[in-house]
């Protein structure tokens, strides 16, 4: 019987969150299974936008090739979860109830989906026991993947009072960590590593604001406006309209009192995510970690890897059979047998929210090197970055090495110039629009 698969995405979760040792948040489970599995510390995502990112994770391919983006979906575009299905596994998940995850989950056997939303959210005190009650029942047939993505930490943070204490981190942000981690521990009680194969990642990071919370949050008006949703339903885009005012002026306010006791690496911590001409590594450095499935010993991948080197890795690490010449990614599996993982230019690009599509840009990141530019005009909105001296992205050399951004440009035009593109978008246009309210609920745009 081959290994079911546990696959979880923690929404906006931060590489140095996951590992290493100037954190402040506490995460003993976590580092029980980095010990256990093979873990890749210096893992990037291609973008800082979710539905690209997973469009990577489950395709192996960057999405310029497959249309999948915040946006679009295409079912042409093979998916891991196809190739699981012709092999005999069922599929299980638990998604956010958004849109685009109906296109994403299309094929499965059994989906649930959860609220998520920038005002009001199904947070792991809903879900965490439907989850693990899930797994507890052992009534998924074998072999079986079961997908959940979870949204705890993107943005709108409900911490539990358990864990609002200084021990469990200095942030809003650093505590739910420690709380996601409390909440693996007992869901790691309900599987079996000898026969299942746990892939915890996360599609993109996050800033954090250094005032310890969100600079936007208004806690008192997003409670009244969730009992106002529940009494006057039908009122609800007027409040939206309304709380989103509220929430920019309130921002703007914030900042301006607080910026100029900032540096310029803080400051940046209070700008938008989301549509921005930058592409910091705070917001696309995410942990990769496998564990279990076979994996017999531990393994720390110091190599520069990427997000879409996670399906080819699954495919490996299971034996399937698959075609690696048109992929993007490549089999990090390899490392345990102590072969060496190539050093292979990575393709990036920021999201493509609606109001900023003057600063929509593309890259190449390398191990040393992160370069930048605009996807329309590669004049505009250049930026290069010795990541090895400089690994806070403060200086932008694009005019003082020259020779360096010729060499990155060549990388990008090597990457994207590939006939192997699939693009297809199959969303409706009634779809589309509610994409389009839903990411302007979560303030994509």
């Amino acid at each position: 019987m081959p290994p079911n698969i546990l696959f979880i995405t923690i929404d906006s979760l931060r590489a140095d969150r996951f590992y290493g040792k100037n954190r402040t948040c506490k995460t003993p489970n976590i580092d029980s299974l980095i010990s256990k599995g093979m873990y890749c510390k210096n893992a990037v995502s291609s973008s800082d936008a979710t539905g690209i990112t997973l469009g990577n994770f489950f395709t192996g391919k960057y999405s310029f090739k497959t249309g999948i983006t915040l946006r679009n979906f295409n079912s042409k575009a093979t998916t891991l979860f196809d190739i699981l299905k012709l092999d005999g596994y069922s599929l299980y998940g638990l998604v956010p109830r958004l849109t685009w995850f109906n296109y994403l989950t299309k094929s499965f056997d059994e989906k649930k989906d959860f609220f998520c939303a920038n005002m009001v959210q199904d947070d792991l005190s809903k879900i965490g026991n439907s989850i693990i009650e899930k797994l507890h029942s052992k009534k998924m047939n074998q072999p079986w993947l079961y997908y959940i993505h979870v949204e705890d930490l993107h943005e709108k943070i409900i911490l539990p009072d358990d864990f609002n204490y200084e021990k469990y981190g200095k942030t809003e942000y650093d505590k739910m960590v420690s709380c996601v981690d409390n909440w693996l521990g007992l869901l790691l009680k309900e599987i079996d590593l000898n026969n299942t194969l746990l892939v915890l990642t996360a599609d993109h990071g996050e800033y954090i604001p250094v005032v310890g919370e969100n600079i936007g949050k208004i806690p008192e008006v997003q409670k009244i406006m969730r009992k106002g949703k529940n009494y006057f339903p039908t009122l609800e885009p007027l409040g939206l309209k309304l709380f989103i005012m509220i929430r920019d002026l309130v921002k703007s306010y914030r900042v301006n009192k607080i910026k100029k006791n900032l540096s310029e690496y803080e400051l940046r911590a209070l700008k938008e995510r989301r549509g921005a001409q930058t592409l910091y590594d705070e917001t696309n450095r995410i942990p990769i970690l496998f564990v279990g499935g076979g994996i017999k010993k531990p393994l720390m991948i110091d190599r520069l890897v990427g997000s879409v080197d996670i399906f080819p890795t699954i495919l490996s690490i299971l034996g399937l059979k698959f075609d690696k010449s048109s992929l993007d990614g490549q089999d990090l599996s390899v490392a345990l047998t102590g072969k060496e993982i190539q050093d292979k230019p990575l393709y990036i690009e920021s999201s493509d929210s609606e109001e900023f599509q003057s600063g929509f840009i593309v890259g190449v990141r390398t191990a040393d090197h992160k370069y930048l530019r605009s996807k329309e005009d590669p004049k505009k909105h250049v930026s290069l970055y010795d990541l090895k001296h400089d690994p806070n992205e403060i200086h932008n050399l694009f005019e003082e090495k020259p020779e360096i951004v010729e060499m990155m440009e060549k990388h990008l035009f090597n990457i994207m110039n590939n006939d192997n593109v699939e693009q297809q978008s199959e969303i409706s246009d009634e779809d589309e629009e509610k994409i389009r309210q839903e990411l302007k609920k979560m303030g994509y745009i």
